[in-house]
């Protein structure tokens, strides 16, 4: 258990290095003049908007240009947000406040998530370390905050939603303001989803035409079948008597789920897989200890295994992935075909036999790699760590697995 802890750690600090560190994507960004620019943008799995983006001319480009919401209008990376500058006042007042009612504000250059676009209104999202905020555009004029204000007061917790009064004036500018659009203002909630209905509504839009990119499924189910090896190595007193190494290649079966960490982005995935994978041990030799005759030790091996996975995209365009990854292996273990006899078929000598120090079940570290072509096939590669299949100091049996696979992914 200490070893499966330790180990889930490790992986857990690899997925917020992975999300952290990113990678270049295509993308464009669009300058003060209007040039659109195209080239590629580094791809983070953002948890709050970025203050600044790294943008290069070319995957294969040195150097890089670092560029604010100052300098630039408009970037977006292929598959993921649109993002355009905003130079004004935002509020700067903490939700769940202790401190009372708190009004400040502050001017600032930040870079605005396109939430959805129509031909009277866009919805942007601004998300720092203290709070999320929205901020609503009318076509020609500038972006402006929704105002929600939490805080505590007399021991009591204040919410005012200024928001629905601001949705509410803007719904009587565009002569939208009917009974069925107020009764959905006043009952609307400050998040993406609530907002985003609203203003559909006043740009009478009935479907996703207006959204800026596609949400992307945040878990995806697959399926595949592997080419699994088994390499066993014997040790201690069995090898001494001549057991020798021996490995199988059999066929395995899996089947998964992937949950995004970032649905838009895809880069970071924790998968969930199940499956179950055969091996075999077929050794013939010639006892090098007393009674010094002809062996024949065999058995096969079924695992029904389960392994908790992180995978980071590391090439990540849309259309193909290169991955990598680390995660666990906890597995059952079921023999059959046990056979430890002499060659000339009597029985052993020896006055116990190995299989009743055989293990039921293990755990093993296993690394992955691969791609993912047209967000449908994905061709993988594994290797599991040295496990044991006998513990017993003379019967000592360990095994490393490898595996060459394809999975269909729904």
């Amino acid at each position: 258990m200490k070893h499966f802890l330790l180990s889930w750690a490790a992986l857990m600090l690899l997925s917020i290095s992975a999300s952290a560190q990113g990678g270049y994507s295509p993308g464009y960004y669009i300058n003060l003049k209007g040039d659109t620019i195209r080239g590629v943008i580094d791809h983070r799995e953002w948890s709050s908007n970025p203050e600044s983006i790294d943008f290069k001319a070319n995957a294969q480009a040195s150097g890089h240009q670092q560029l604010s919401p100052s300098l630039i209008r408009e970037f977006a990376i292929q598959g993921d947000n649109v993002y355009q500058s905003y130079t004004g006042m935002v509020s700067a007042d903490v939700i769940g406040n202790s401190n009372g009612r708190d009004t400040s504000f502050t001017e600032k250059s930040v870079f605005l998530k396109l939430l959805n676009r129509g031909d009277k209104l866009t919805l942007f999202e601004y998300t720092d370390r203290f709070k999320t905020r929205f901020f609503i555009k009318a076509t020609g004029a500038t972006a402006a905050e929704l105002i929600y204000r939490s805080y505590q007061q007399n021991e009591q917790t204040i919410d005012e939603r200024t928001y629905r009064k601001q949705l509410s004036v803007i719904a009587s500018q565009n002569n939208k303001l009917s009974d069925e659009v107020n009764n959905l203002i006043q009952h609307t909630e400050y998040n993406d989803d609530a907002l985003t209905k609203v203003i559909r509504k006043i740009n009478d839009v009935t479907d996703d035409s207006a959204a800026p990119s596609a949400q992307g499924k945040s878990i995806g189910f697959y399926a595949g079948i592997h080419a699994n090896m088994m390499m066993y190595k014997p040790g201690f007193g069995i090898e001494e008597a001549g057991a020798p190494n021996k490995s199988s290649v059999l066929p395995a079966i899996a089947a998964g789920i992937n949950v995004y960490v970032n649905p838009r982005i895809k880069q970071v995935v924790l998968r969930v897989e199940g499956g179950m994978a055969m091996g075999r041990y077929n050794g013939a030799y010639k006892s090098l200890v007393s009674p010094y005759n002809d062996v024949i030790f065999k058995f096969n091996q079924l695992n029904i295994y389960l392994a908790p996975q992180i995978l980071y995209n590391a090439y990540n365009d849309p259309d193909f992935k290169f991955f990598i990854g680390a995660g666990m292996q906890g597995y059952l273990i079921n023999y059959s075909g046990r056979e430890f006899r002499s060659a000339d078929g009597s029985p052993s000598q020896l006055a116990t036999q190995p299989f009743g120090f055989f293990v039921g079940t293990g755990t093993a570290i296993l690394f992955k790699t691969g791609f993912v072509i047209n967000k449908k096939i994905e061709i993988n590669a594994g290797y599991t760590l040295q496990s044991d299949i006998s513990q017993d100091a003379y019967y000592l049996i360990k095994a490393t697995g490898a595996n060459l696979g394809v999975n269909y992914l729904f």
